[in-house]
């Protein structure tokens, strides 16, 4: 897998990320609920998506990537996240997803499975080797996704 190293937001930023959600939620019979901004030290942006049986959290990270999350609540003082602090629970949302990224092109959506994975790190050369062996993160995901400082 090869990514480009971005410039800046390039998908959009964060209100075409609303957008996105807004559009792909409601075609999905859902609700984007709320938006949480990637705030220090979370480095991906939030959307909470509602639907009758369950709530979905969609995660954009900085690098145009996209993943889905079980919403598990979590916070403090100083951020609040839709997800666990450091362990994301990734789900595939497939269908949600693909109306996202099309909405933002460019973007690269994440199976559970990839966010499972191992990392691989010569496949991740803007990652920080050290930021990796200091949080020493347990499968792609978490390094994609994370909260680390």
């Amino acid at each position: 897998m090869t990514l480009r190293w971005p410039r800046g937001d390039s998908f959009g930023g964060v209100r075409e990320f609303r957008r996105a959600c807004h559009e792909a939620a409601r075609s999905t019979g859902g609700r984007a609920l709320e938006f949480q901004r990637a705030v220090y030290p979370l480095n991906f942006d939030q959307a909470l998506v509602a639907y009758d049986d369950r709530a979905i959290v969609v995660l954009r990270q900085e690098w145009n990537l996209l993943a889905a999350a079980e919403h598990q609540p979590t916070g403090n003082e100083y951020f609040l996240s839709f997800v666990p602090y450091g362990r994301p629970s990734f789900i595939d949302e497939p269908e949600l997803l693909m109306i996202v990224s099309q909405i933002l092109p460019g973007t690269k959506v994440f199976s559970r499975a990839d966010l499972e994975g191992p990392l691989v790190l010569e496949e991740w050369p803007y990652m920080s080797p050290s930021d990796v062996k200091h949080w020493k993160p347990e499968n792609l995901g978490e390094a994609l996704f994370n909260h680390w400082d």
